[in-house]
Order: C-alpha cells, then sequence, then structure tokens
C-alpha cells in the first residue's frame, strides 16, 4: 500500500508542477512570439499537443519505474518463500525421520 500512496503523490506531483509551469509560462511565450490570431489559435493547439505528450511521457516513468520496483520487491518475495518452503520441508523431513526412529526403538522388545 505505501508504494501505490508513493507512486500516486508523485504522479500527482509531477502533473502539478508540470501544468503550473506549462500554463504560467506556454502562453506568455506564445503572446511574445506570435501576434496574429490565427497562428495564435493554430500554435495554441499545437501547444495543448505538447502538453498531451510531456504528460503522458512523465506518467508513463513514474508508473513504469513503480512497477519495476514492484516487480523487483516481488522477485525477493518469491525467493524467501521458496527459502522457507525449502526450510519447512527439511524440518519436516527431519520429524519423520525422528518419529520413524523412535517408532523403531520403541517397538524392540526390551531383553532382560
Amino acid at each position: 500500500m505505501k508504494i501505490i500512496n508513493t507512486v500516486a503523490a508523485k504522479i500527482a506531483i509531477v502533473y502539478m508542477i508540470i501544468s503550473s509551469l506549462w500554463i504560467g509560462f506556454s502562453d506568455r511565450i506564445l503572446s511574445k512570439i506570435v501576434s496574429d490570431p490565427e497562428s495564435w489559435t493554430r500554435l495554441s493547439s499545437i501547444k495543448g499537443w505538447a502538453y498531451t505528450i510531456i504528460i503522458g511521457l512523465a506518467f508513463y516513468f513514474i508508473i513504469a519505474a513503480a512497477l519495476k520496483k514492484r516487480e523487483h520487491v516481488e522477485h525477493l518475495l518469491q525467493k524467501e518463500i521458496e527459502k522457507k518452503d525449502f526450510l519447512f520441508r527439511e524440518v519436516h523431513h527431519r520429524i519423520k525421520n525422528n518419529l520413524q526412529m523412535t517408532t523403531s526403538l520403541l517397538s524392540i522388545p526390551m531383553s532382560n
């Protein structure tokens, strides 16, 4: 759950930062470059598409990094489960052998 909250927070923070900077600066830059309303409209659309691509890429890289980290943790957990399973089988085997030994010793007739 902690990883999910961290990733969600990172995505939200990146989105807010990029959006704020984009909104704050792109219109100012565009108004200094272009004065024609038709060009303004066309470039504004291009600016919107560029924003969508940038945000999409940012989301992709953040989510990909989180998934890679999660995959690594799952791999480590799987290795630990395999170790525990091996140890459990080993203990089970030894207990079984000890019980068989005890049963065999109890079944030997006692001589006086």
